[in-house]
């Protein structure tokens, strides 16, 4: 075979190699998007006044960013003190006034203010 005709079947192949890479990409991607949840974050907007959350010393919060950055700024005596007795308030509080039963459940468990700072950051804008 010549050198021109060579050189044309080694970029057909080239071309079909990396027309089968391309669509092996995309199925991929496609199997990916598939498998991912987008996560909507939680707009945060304020309380009626009666409704702020009043921590037992330190700051009054009345929307849940105000409370995922007041657990930056609290001390773990604090935390404790709303989130170790007989209830969590501040799952009380996301459950009863915001009406999240899902985010309210997942800051109960959660067994450090870090933990819960971390639950309202990933669902709060």
């Amino acid at each position: 075979m010549n050198l021109f005709k060579q050189l044309i079947v080694n970029n057909e192949d080239e071309e079909a190699a990396n027309e089968e890479a391309v669509k092996e990409s995309v199925a991929k991607t496609h199997k990916d998007s598939e498998n991912t949840v987008e996560v909507k974050k939680i707009k945060a907007f304020d309380t009626s006044p009666n409704e702020d959350f009043w921590f037992h010393y330190g700051p009054v919060v009345k929307n849940l960013a105000e409370l995922r950055d007041a657990l930056l700024r609290i001390d773990d005596d604090l935390y404790n003190y709303h989130a170790k007795g007989e209830e969590n308030d501040f799952a009380r509080w996301v459950g009863d006034v915001f009406g999240y039963k899902d985010l309210a459940s997942k800051i109960e468990k959660a067994k450090t203010r870090k933990k819960a700072y971390k639950i309202l950051d990933d669902a709060v804008e």
